[in-house]
């Protein structure tokens, strides 16, 4: 976690009372509302994962716009936002909570884009998923040996997908893009107008 100024604070307070314009990860709730309503992605902090991942798809072409997606993990500050972006940019969302879904295979099988945001080994296999969809690995775990896994099968990305990102260097390369793209960002927004800053009355004691 990368945080701009202020002593080491438990992150669940530090987060909460922050200036949302120094909240590089976007963790503060507050952060989360530019995914629905920000005008500019080039005047505003998006968290860098979900950022990241949307930047990838236009960058190569993917198209958007009346797509099917789904997104497989609904956390705060990946699923949700991620879900969020893709709609903006016209896709039909579909986020799923692995938690309360019993039916994940039929709703990754019908979607054009299939995000893994669970951090659950290999959730999404191969049968599950569309000849030709577009699959982008943003959750991770690790095997008993330490081994780096995604959320979706190796055999489902390089035997059924059209394009996909592998694990590791896919999604993370563009993270920490997006992380410096809010650091730079953060600055400007602080040197250049405070008009910009929150006005969060307990944001001025943990300066």
């Amino acid at each position: 976690m990368l945080i701009h100024g202020g002593p080491p604070l438990p992150v669940c307070s530090h987060v909460y009372s922050m200036y949302t314009i120094k909240d590089v990860d976007c963790l503060n709730p507050a952060n989360f509302y530019v995914c629905l309503t920000s005008l500019s992605r080039e005047t505003e902090l998006f968290p860098p994962c979900a950022a990241g991942i949307v930047e990838l798809l236009l960058a190569y072409g993917t198209p958007l716009k009346g797509q099917h997606a789904v997104v497989v993990g609904s956390s705060a500050n990946l699923g949700w936002p991620v879900a969020c972006l893709l709609e903006r940019e016209g896709c039909q969302v579909t986020l799923i909570n692995i938690n309360g879904s019993m039916k994940l295979k039929d709703h990754v099988s019908s979607a054009d884009i299939v995000v893994g945001a669970a951090g659950d080994p290999h959730i999404i296999t191969e049968d599950m998923v569309k000849p030709g969809a577009v699959l982008v690995d943003a959750g991770i775990s690790f095997d008993d040996d330490g081994k780096l896994m995604g959320d979706i099968s190796v055999a489902a990305k390089k035997t059924i997908a059209g394009m996909y990102t592998p694990i590791p260097n896919g999604v993370g390369p563009m993270t920490v893009a997006k992380l410096m793209e809010n650091v730079v960002k953060s600055y400007e927004m602080r040197s250049g107008s405070k008009a910009h800053e929150s006005d969060y009355s307990s944001s001025k004691a943990a300066e």
